[in-house]
């Protein structure tokens, strides 16, 4: 589980944060992810739906928006919502979820190599990767969906070295980690490749969860995915749905 952070991870995510905030406003320029990803949150702050405006005489945009999943909208309405629209508000939150990467990547690299310098050099090697660093600042929503991702993974891989599998916060716990799956599949397409990943832990891994657990995660992974789904039946969309993401 997650214990104290040391202060190396601190200084570490701290200073990626704090390098990264330099000319954030400038660098990279807009492009058209970022106004395509974002618009539609902006539209569901300001307007009160999830449309794209931007493209709003293609393919339906205009009435709804299924071309990617709903998960950094709903984040991003939020954060417009309260503080605003603009380029810091839509650039910082793919910035302090990259910082968190680094922490709970630290975590999961200690619970997979049990060595504290290897972990560190791990979190600086992603830190430094000029791929990262741009997709942090880029606005797009592959940080929030990677931290949900690694937080999921983590959480399952400690909870194999609990013993007790009748324990208070087992069960708790398992579902928190099916959840942060779950909402990292609806933040960004690719993350099936995580929970098939889990699935593979699970087929071969000898000493995995327990079959009546991982249901309840297999049971919380899902419940994003049927909440968007079940959304889009009871607003008569689902055809519209089925067209433009699946």
């Amino acid at each position: 589980m997650i214990y104290a952070i040391p202060k190396a991870v601190k200084y570490i995510a701290i200073g990626f944060l704090l390098m990264n905030l330099v000319g954030l406003d400038r660098s990279p320029i807009v492009w058209m992810d970022e106004v395509t990803l974002n618009d539609p949150a902006k539209e569901l702050a300001l307007n009160g739906n999830l449309i794209s405006s931007v493209f709003s005489d293609r393919n339906s945009f205009g009435e709804a928006y299924y071309w990617q999943p709903p998960g950094q909208p709903l984040l991003m309405s939020l954060i417009y919502r309260l503080f605003g629209f603009g380029i810091w508000q839509t650039r910082l939150p793919g910035l302090f979820f990259a910082s968190g990467i680094l922490v709970i990547l630290y975590f999961l690299s200690m619970s997979l190599l049990r060595n504290h310098s290897s972990a560190i050099i791990a979190i600086l090697i992603l830190g430094l990767d000029p791929k990262f660093i741009e997709s942090a600042r880029s606005a797009r929503m592959d940080t929030q969906s990677l931290l949900l991702a690694i937080s999921g993974i983590y959480l399952v891989f400690s909870l194999r070295s609990i013993r007790d599998n009748n324990s208070n916060t087992y069960l708790p716990s398992m579902l928190f980690a099916g959840l942060c799956l779950g909402l990292a599949g609806i933040t960004h397409p690719l993350s099936i490749v995580w929970v098939l990943s889990l699935a593979l832990i699970k087929l071969l891994w000898k000493h995995s969860l327990p079959t009546q657990k991982f249901i309840w995660l297999l049971v919380a992974i899902v419940a994003p995915l049927s909440i968007w789904v079940l959304s889009a039946i009871g607003s008569g969309e689902l055809k519209l749905l089925g067209d433009k993401f699946f």
